[in-house]
């Protein structure tokens, strides 16, 4: 059995996950779709390239940074995204 303070960092975790999940399905499609190339099916730069119809590479990187920054402000905005991050940002 898991001492109970472990049982709280877990639930906590999963709160967390939660909130990262509800926001990345609030993303606009493109986002969603570069973050599921990359994170999850693992496709290179010049993968995603091709799936995505991009001009060249560096498109494609720039488009993911913009997808990052999209999350990673609506992330920011949750309490307990900004708690476990140690009210950095």
């Amino acid at each position: 059995m898991l001492p109970e303070a472990d049982i709280i960092d877990n639930e906590a975790n999963w709160t967390l996950i939660d909130i990262v999940s509800q926001e990345v399905s609030n993303l606009a499609e493109t986002d969603r779709m570069l973050l599921q190339l990359y994170f999850f099916e693992r496709k290179s730069y010049n993968q995603i390239t091709e799936i995505m119809e991009y001009s060249s590479k560096s498109v494609a990187w720039y488009a993911m940074q913009k997808a990052l920054g999209n999350l990673e402000r609506k992330l920011l905005r949750h309490p307990s995204i900004r708690e476990k991050l140690g009210g950095t940002k």
